[in-house]
């Protein structure tokens, strides 16, 4: 399609001029209800709505829309019906011009105009759409207007009938809508197609994975907003650390007691506890994506709670993202996300920078407990408002998402989870441009954590330059009191600069701050072990051995890659039987991560080049 002559505005529509007979005869289709003085449109009672548009609204106020409801004043259905017909008319048709009308609307507003349009010219205008439009903009235009309600619902029922067994649909909408919206979905599924969700997941679906959604689509989610018990946090924490999730994978019980029913900050506080206990420093999410052994349906039904229990608008811009970015374009998913969050989709690319940096305007920095120590799993980030929970919802949405994302990234060890870092940078990028050494140095971990990750050399090393200067620019506005991420991500940072470029040499500089940040922190066995890895390179082969035995003395066995260093380090210094004792424990422990698993095998060279034989350090199962 060509385009016409009809420029795209964001601006308000102005009402047109018409006569009075055409005033009497429209004035129906018309909402022109103020808004508050204080702009909570949603706290009107929309009475002029169906009751099923009133019950489908979201419930959800942090998931505020960026178009206003029938409320607005702003909302002129015979202008919006005439500015179709003119861009649907004459030789091109101004696709920009359609859409951005339809999406300047939102679902309700959308059937005002549908029957504007058809009043004012005794046309459909879903014909005139489908006269002059095709393909995949046909599609999504057609989607746009139908009721929100029955959209989901149809969905719903193809995501359930699917032949090819994907459900994905399915998990998405129990996961993503209301109490109230699964209650009007389920009204009209048994409306439209005469039976159930309830019969139709059981003829349909089998198994655990069928019981949980449809435990999950028919039972109702707290929504009261209120703080998570913390006993009932802590009981399903050490419920999900202590049960294998295989396990939790072949129970409806389990997963019933754990993810239906209770709200999303009670979800979320729980997967932020394990992950903050957990032994291995390995995070729930990523240990569940390469479970392989747990049924794929219930694999992503639990991924997915866990994104939305996290940020549901980041889960939807992910999903979208990875939807347009593969070999194929996913274009099902496409239209699907564009037209249930066209209400809000524009909230979460605009509205999120500029919440950021409202909120950091007043809250001026951003204090960490302990003294400015780094973090462990006790810890919690504090911010610097104590009028918090006074702000408005949009406020403490974003103070929080951030909040949440300098916890994560406050732990111990490193973070091989893609999906993670990709979602800690999203949050990071909308304040990066603050000046605050707590946001600077975990902005360098996590461009120094993908630079690991990244197979390319040249991505890697201007991955890791980029963290280098984030790095300098934490310690640039270091607070008097010492912050340790900050001195341990730089020199971190150096440490791989210097593996992968031949002239780099920061030895020195790297023993600085690593010295530095386990004077902050006492506690970190990473920072020792680090250290330890520094003297190492240095050839200061008794520093780090004092090092690496530190960090042991914090957390014995935390570490493959630190008995490696240990043993090797006591080689260099002739001590043959302390050297082969501590390689014989890194040989047998797992490895954590992909740096443990090449140093558990430099262990097992150094040991055989020692004069041992395989069958004397090898675990005795093998």
């Amino acid at each position: 399609m060509g385009e016409g002559s009809e420029t795209t505005s964001t601006e308000p529509l102005s009402p047109p001029a018409m006569d009075d007979q055409s005033g009497k005869k429209l004035r129906a289709l018309s909402t022109g209800s103020s808004l508050d003085s204080d702009g909570s449109h949603y706290s009107k009672k929309r009475l002029n709505m169906p009751m099923m548009y009133q019950l489908y609204e979201s419930q959800y106020d942090d998931l505020r829309g960026t178009v206003y409801g029938p409320d607005s004043p702003d909302f002129h259905p015979v202008q919006a019906a005439e500015t179709m017909r003119k861009a649907l008319s004459g030789i091109d048709t101004n696709d920009q011009v359609i859409i951005s009308t339809i999406l300047y609307h939102d679902n309700f507003q959308r059937q005002k105009i549908l029957n504007a349009y058809e009043d004012m010219y005794n046309r459909s205008l879903l014909d005139d759409i489908e006269e002059e439009a095709g393909g995949y903009f046909l599609e999504i235009c057609q989607a746009l207007f139908k009721p929100a309600h029955q959209y989901d619902t149809m969905n719903l029922y193809k995501s359930l009938s699917n032949r090819y067994g994907d459900h994905s649909v399915a998990i998405e909408l129990a996961c993503t809508r209301s109490a109230r919206q699964l209650r009007v979905i389920k009204e009209t599924y048994s409306t439209d197609f005469k039976k159930s969700v309830e019969r139709d997941i059981t003829v349909k679906v089998e198994g655990v994975f069928g019981r949980c959604l449809t435990m999950l689509l028919t039972t109702s989610r707290d929504e009261t907003g209120k703080k998570p018990d913390d006993e009932l946090v802590e009981k399903h924490a050490q419920i999900l650390l202590t049960t294998p999730l295989e396990e939790i994978a072949r129970s409806s019980a389990l997963f019933e007691q754990l993810f239906v029913g209770h709200s999303w900050k009670h979800i979320g506080a729980v997967l932020d506890k394990v992950d903050e206990v957990r032994k291995d420093d390995k995070e729930l999410e990523a240990v569940i994506r390469k479970n392989r052994t747990i049924h794929s349906e219930i694999r992503l039904m639990l991924l997915t709670i866990m994104k939305v229990s996290r940020n549901m608008q980041i889960y939807f811009a992910e999903k979208l993202h990875t939807a347009m970015t593969g070999d194929r374009p996913d274009h099902a998913t496409i239209i699907r996300i564009c037209v249930t969050r066209s209400e809000y989709l524009f909230l979460f690319n605009f509205d999120l920078p500029r919440m950021f940096r409202r909120a950091f305007s007043s809250l001026g920095r951003v204090a960490v407990g302990l003294g400015g120590v780094q973090l462990g799993a006790s810890a919690a980030v504090a911010l610097t408002d104590k009028q918090l929970n006074k702000k408005p919802e949009w406020y403490q949405n974003a103070v929080r998402s951030l909040e949440s994302q300098l916890k994560r990234l406050s732990k111990y060890g490193f973070i091989e989870s893609e999906s993670t870092l990709n979602e800690a940078k999203e949050v990071l990028d909308k304040v990066a441009e603050i000046q605050n050494c707590e946001l600077q140095w975990r902005i360098a971990r996590v461009l120094a954590e993908q630079a690991e990750l990244c197979k390319c050399k040249d991505k890697k090393a201007h991955l890791l330059h980029e963290a280098k200067e984030h790095a300098k620019k934490a310690l640039a506005v270091e607070p008097g009191r010492g912050v340790a991420g900050a001195h341990k991500w730089y020199a971190i940072v150096l440490m791989r600069l210097d593996s992968i470029e031949k002239k780099s040499n920061h030895g020195g500089e790297i023993v600085t701050h690593l010295e530095k940040a386990t004077s902050i922190d006492s506690k970190d066995p990473y920072a020792f072990h680090l250290l330890g890895i520094a003297h190492y390179n240095n050839r200061d082969y008794k520093e780090a051995v004092a090092a690496c035995e530190k960090a042991e003395g914090i957390k014995a066995g935390f570490s493959a890659s630190n008995l490696y260093y240990l043993g090797a380090a006591l080689k260099e210094l002739k001590k043959k039987d302390e050297a082969v004792k501590h390689l014989k424990q890194a040989a047998q422990l797992v490895p954590k991560n992909t740096f443990d698993g090449k140093n558990i095998s430099k262990a097992k060279y150094l040991m055989n080049k020692l004069g041992l034989k395989p069958e004397e350090y090898e675990p005795e199962d093998l």
